[in-house]
């Protein structure tokens, strides 16, 4: 689900009844909840433009290479 498609009155059930549902059943059974994410990060050459002479090409070299970065996190309310 894309931020555009939030549904306002679905996320308030679930904050007011699945949620505290979960975290019921867990704490019955002696475990913890947690919200678990698993971002990626990207850097990247920023492409930009350039120019040259008339009839003429111009080349610009393209600064570093790809680089990706994994990261997760959990959090516990």
């Amino acid at each position: 689900m894309c931020a555009y498609e939030r549904h306002p009155e679905a996320i308030q059930a679930w904050k007011r009844e699945t949620y505290p549902s979960i975290v019921a059943a867990a704490n019955r059974e002696g475990d913890e909840s947690y919200f678990w994410d698993e971002p990626g990060f990207r850097a990247e050459a920023v492409q930009g433009t350039t120019w040259g002479s008339k009839e003429e090409s111009p080349v610009a070299e393209v600064p570093g290479k790809r680089q990706t970065i994994p990261a997760a996190s959990a959090v516990n309310l």
